[in-house]
C-alpha cells in the first residue's frame, strides 16, 4: 500500500469516529510513522510503505479513533513545516492552532492581503507559522505578559505587539479578517468580555476555544484554579488564575449570544486531562474549539 492509499483509509476511519480534524490528524500521524515531515508526504504520496511503517501508522490511527489526543500519541509535534519537541513544560501546538492556519489560508485565496488579531499571542509564534505560507498579511498580537511581548517584538519586529490588561483592550483598534483567542479564555475571569472584544474587532472569522465539562459550570477560583509563571521562565508559579470549566450546553449558548450576526458557528471538541498545575474537582475535561463566521 502506498502513502496516499493509507492516508485515505486513515481519514475515513477517523471520520467514522467523528474526528473533525480527520485529514490533518491523519497526515500528522503518517509523518510520525515515517519519521518524516508533512512536506515529504505530499511529495511522495505514491511511494509504497514498508510493512512496519504501515502497521505503526494503523496503530496510531486506532488510538486516535478512540479520541486519544495527538499530543499524547507522539512526543514531538509536527506543526505544518516546523517541528516542536514536546516535554512536560512545553506548550504544545494544538490541533486548533493548525485549524486556524488552514482557515486563514483558505480565506487568503480570495483576498490580496490578510489581517490577523491574536489575543493571548505569547511570543508571537503564530505569526512565524503564517509567514511560512503567506507573504502578504498583517498581524497584531496582544498579551498581558510584558516579558512575552518583549520577546515577540524581538523575534518579529515587522509586526505589531501590545501589552494589554484583561479588562482593557483599548490598544486594539480596527477590524481584522481573522481574530484568534486560543488557550486563554479558561484563565480569564472576564472571558465573556474577551470574546466580545474579539468579535467586535472581527470582519470575517473568530476562532476561540473553551474548556468544557458535562457537569455544572465551575467559575469559582476557590474551587478551580490554575497556577502559572506568567512570564514563561518556569521558575515562579505564583500567579493564581481561575480555571473556568463551562458546561458544554451553556458554552454554545453563550458563544451564540455574544457573537450576534454570526452566519455560522462550527465547533469540535477533544478530551484532555486538566492542566498539570490546575486544581479542580473535575478529572476529565475537553477543549471545544469554535469557528464563528460573520454574515457576508
Amino acid at each position: 500500500m502506498n502513502i496516499q492509499s493509507a492516508i485515505i483509509e486513515g481519514i475515513n476511519k477517523l471520520k467514522r469516529s467523528r474526528i473533525q480534524t480527520a485529514q490533518l490528524d491523519t497526515e500528522i500521524l503518517m509523518a510520525k510513522a515515517l519519521g518524516k515531515d508533512r512536506k515529504y508526504i505530499v511529495l511522495n504520496n505514491n511511494k509504497d510503505l514498508l510493512n512496519e511503517n504501515l502497521e505503526y501508522f494503523k496503530k496510531l490511527i486506532k488510538e486516535r479513533s478512540s479520541r486519544k489526543p495527538i499530543a499524547q500519541l507522539i512526543n514531538k509535534k509536527f506543526f505544518w513545516n516546523s517541528e516542536f519537541f514536546v516535554t512536560s513544560d512545553t506548550l504544545i501546538p494544538r490541533p486548533d492552532t493548525e485549524l486556524a492556519i488552514e482557515h486563514i489560508l483558505k480565506l487568503s485565496k480570495h483576498k490580496n492581503t490578510m489581517s490577523i488579531l491574536d489575543i493571548g499571542c505569547a511570543q508571537g509564534g503564530f505569526a512565524g507559522m503564517i509567514a511560512e505560507h503567506l507573504n502578504d498579511f498583517t498581524y497584531t498580537g496582544v498579551d498581558i505578559s510584558e516579558e512575552m511581548i518583549s520577546k515577540a517584538k524581538e523575534k518579529y519586529p515587522q509586526h505589531n505587539f501590545h501589552i494589554v490588561k484583561e479588562n482593557d483592550y483599548s490598544k486594539v483598534t480596527g477590524k481584522y479578517d481573522v481574530s484568534l483567542v486560543l488557550g486563554i479564555l479558561h484563565l480569564h475571569e472576564s472571558w465573556r468580555n474577551t470574546i466580545q472584544i474579539a468579535w467586535n474587532h472581527t470582519k470575517s472569522s473568530l476562532i476561540l476555544d473553551l474548556r468544557e465539562i458535562f457537569e455544572e459550570t465551575v467559575e469559582d477560583k476557590n474551587k478551580s484554579y490554575f497556577t502559572m509563571d506568567i512570564n514563561g521562565s518556569n521558575e515562579d508559579y505564583s500567579e493564581v488564575l481561575p480555571y473556568n470549566l463551562i458546561n458544554s450546553g451553556e458554552a454554545l449558548e453563550i458563544v451564540n449570544s455574544i457573537c450576534t450576526g454570526a452566519e455560522k458557528i462550527s465547533y469540535y471538541g477533544y478530551s484532555q486531562d486538566p492542566a498539570k498545575t490546575a486544581v479542580t474537582p473535575n478529572h476529565k475535561i475537553f477543549a471545544n474549539v469554535y469557528l464563528v463566521q460573520k454574515e457576508r
